[in-house]
């Protein structure tokens, strides 16, 4: 692990958690400074209280100042609109390092404040067709429901069947499905 604390006197105002190791990059190991990230984890953010713009300033200080003890800084996970995207390249390229971004998978999400036909209301023409159609497919193999779980009562049998369906596919002979690592499932069962 690689913490940067940010301190206004005593108070704690800013942490960048960050993880140093060696990696392989386009086939040359790289000394890396980067996110703690791994597939479970959705996004990635420094944290910084109250002067965001001093605390993100103090950040990239110490990194420019060590930057000869590091070859990469990658940071994965970080929304476009975050101030770590909105602040650390500017003072990166002002200072003269070389920057790369790379637009990742948008995180699929619904909002459940409206009826699944609102939903499907708006979304494009070409997307309803391959919904309805996925559906058919699936009405053939047997009846396709949708339940939805508003109380925790049978909540801990219902996630493992749903942890069940989600390893039946390809996940769990290879090894990603949720139940392959009991830390992940664990997280799973936390979060809901």
């Amino acid at each position: 692990l690689y913490i940067i604390l940010v301190r206004a006197g005593s108070r704690l105002v800013g942490v960048a958690p960050l993880v140093r190791s060696e990696q392989r990059m386009c086939g040359i190991k790289v000394r890396c400074l980067h996110a703690p990230y791994n597939p479970h984890v959705p996004r990635f953010e420094f944290i910084a209280l109250d002067d965001a713009a001093g605390v993100y300033g103090a950040i990239w200080q110490h990194l420019r100042d060590t930057s000869q003890e590091w070859d990469a800084l990658r940071l994965s996970q970080v929304p476009a609109d975050s101030d770590l995207m909105r602040r650390l390249p500017d003072m990166a390229a002002e200072d003269g390092f070389l920057l790369g971004t790379w637009n990742g998978e948008r995180s699929p999400h619904l909002l459940i404040n409206r009826d699944f036909d609102d939903y499907e209301r708006g979304l494009a023409r070409a997307h309803r067709k391959n919904i309805r159609s996925r559906l058919k497919r699936l009405e053939k193999l047997g009846r396709v429901d949708l339940e939805v779980i508003a109380e925790d009562v049978r909540l801990d049998d219902l996630l493992s069947e749903g942890f069940r369906i989600e390893a039946a596919a390809w996940k769990a002979e290879h090894g990603t499905a949720i139940v392959s690592q009991p830390e992940i499932e664990r997280f799973y069962r936390s979060l809901a």
